[in-house]
This record gives C-alpha cells, sequence and structure tokens, in this order.
C-alpha cells in the first residue's frame, strides 16, 4: 500500500477545485430554487469538500474518486412519490411539477458548473459527459427518479434535455456566486446556510 500512496500525485488545493465548483453549482442553483419556490434562501442547508490535503486516493486524471463533497439541501421535493404510492391530489400536481423541475435543475448544477469550469461550451446535453468528466452519476440516478416523478404528475415526455438546458443557463448566469463559493470552500471546507447566502447574496443580486 505505501509504494501504490508514494506513485500517486500529492493532493495541492488546486486538485480540489472542481469538487468545489462541483458542489458550488448544487449550491446556489438550490438558493435559486428556494427563492423562485418560497421566497426564501434556505435552498442549501450546508456545503463541504474534503481538506485538501487529505490522503485520499485519486483517478487517472488526478481528481478524488470517492466522498469528495457533499452539498445537503432542504427538501423542496418527496422524491420518489410515483415509487412508493404517495401522489398527491389532481390540484396539487401542476405546483408540484415546478418544483420537481426546479429539483432536477439543482441536480444537473453540480456536474453542469464542473463542466463550465474547464472550459466546455455548452449546453452540456451528453450523459455520459456529466458522469465521466464531472462525477455527476450519482446526480444522474436521482435526476432519472424525478423525471418518472413528472410523468406521474401528469408531466408529458419530460426529457432531461430541457432541464440540461435550463441548469446550463443557471451555472452561466451564476458564475460569479459559483466560483466565489468555490473559493471560499478551498479554505473553509464546510459552509452553513448563513455563511453559503452571505457569499453568494452580493453576486445573485447583481445578476
Amino acid at each position: 500500500m505505501s509504494v501504490v500512496h508514494e506513485l500517486l500525485p500529492p493532493i495541492t488545493s488546486c486538485t480540489w477545485w472542481g469538487v468545489a465548483v462541483h458542489e458550488a453549482g448544487h449550491a446556489v442553483a438550490y438558493t435559486h430554487a428556494a427563492l423562485a419556490i418560497h421566497g426564501n434562501s434556505y435552498g442549501c442547508r450546508s456545503v463541504h469538500i474534503r481538506p485538501g490535503m487529505s490522503p485520499h486516493w485519486l483517478d487517472d486524471r488526478g481528481r478524488p474518486q470517492v466522498g469528495a463533497g457533499a452539498c445537503q439541501t432542504t427538501n423542496l421535493f418527496d422524491i420518489g412519490m410515483s415509487q412508493h404510492g404517495r401522489l398527491p391530489p389532481r390540484e396539487f400536481r401542476p405546483g408540484l411539477r415546478r418544483v420537481a423541475d426546479w429539483e432536477i435543475i439543482g441536480c444537473l448544477a453540480g456536474p453542469l458548473a464542473e463542466l463550465d469550469r474547464q472550459g466546455l461550451v455548452g449546453p452540456v446535453t451528453d450523459r455520459e459527459v456529466i458522469v465521466e468528466d464531472a462525477g455527476g452519476g450519482e446526480d444522474l440516478e436521482k435526476v432519472d427518479i424525478l423525471l418518472e416523478d413528472l410523468k406521474a404528475l401528469g408531466r408529458r415526455n419530460p426529457g432531461i434535455k430541457r432541464h440540461m438546458r435550463l441548469a446550463w443557463r443557471l451555472v452561466e448566469s451564476s458564475a460569479e456566486a459559483i466560483e466565489a463559493l468555490a473559493e471560499r470552500l478551498q479554505t473553509q471546507h464546510h459552509l452553513e446556510q448563513q455563511e453559503v447566502w452571505e457569499t453568494i447574496r452580493p453576486h445573485i443580486a447583481a445578476a
């Protein structure tokens, strides 16, 4: 094991920049969602990345493979409601479709923010690129469940590409907020809701 560790490139703060941007993308998008749906900034409860110098396995591109970061969000939508028979009365479904749309955008904004910072010209709508180049596999699994919920709520043909375009547009318009939050994560590693909001608020207000 020690020999393998010696062969791995040293972990530096720049290794974690993509992770920080990814989680910042989620946090900013969920904050936008809460503002749009509830009129408050409580979409992201906390966000963190592993400290830049912690021992961690890297992939062949020098990126952390697992457990690199997390964005704890407010439960905007009952994800998986269609699988568990929890569909609401019909009069509530149009409003819930809008909430589900925002939930999907929040899921996609993380990997798309990372791709945007890699210099890809968007909008990116290729699932394989999102998984391979931005670690978005778990995000897409969640999105697939939400798309099934949208179908059950009466949305016709709720294709993912529409949501990808909307999420990409949000990422581009929120670039300054995402970058400011990612920079703060590089030094603090863990931020609570109020810290997230005070970091991104000036940039959201200016957008």
